[in-house]
């Protein structure tokens, strides 16, 4: 945990699939995306939580693109993220894993870092810090 500095039942993933995804890829896609994430962002066992939402091509657009893009967006929420290169060696592995998991292609990708969860987020009614 000490790498990223995390602390806590942390880091969380909402992952956003667009598009036809097989089923063969959404069986245990979560868990797959919890598992190859976890030593990424140097998570304690149960410690990565990932939330996936599949979004019908119909519920997405890019503007003046075609119709058939498909992208993965993922909003990753870490106590204490990582800045510099330890962000962007972090972000790329992670894209890396998730494209996999999906099977998209790592520039159809796009991870949000959000702002630290740490003294915003509780757990259980327990604040993280």
């Amino acid at each position: 945990c000490e790498t990223l500095g995390l602390r806590g039942p942390m880091p969380i993933l909402r992952v956003d699939v667009v598009g036809p995804v097989p089923s063969e890829v959404r069986a245990g896609l979560a868990r797959r995306i919890s598992d190859a994430a976890a030593p990424i962002l140097a998570s304690r066992p149960q410690g990565t939580w990932t939330l996936i939402n599949f979004v019908p091509q119909a519920n997405y657009a890019e503007n003046e693109a075609f119709a058939d893009q498909s992208p993965v967006l993922v909003s990753l929420l870490l106590a204490h993220p990582p800045s510099g290169t330890a962000l962007s060696t972090t972000l790329s592995q992670l894209t890396s894993v998730i494209a996999r998991a999906c099977e998209r292609a790592a520039e159809n990708v796009h991870v949000i870092v959000e702002p630290p969860g740490a003294e915003r987020v509780l757990f259980g009614g327990n604040l993280q810090t």
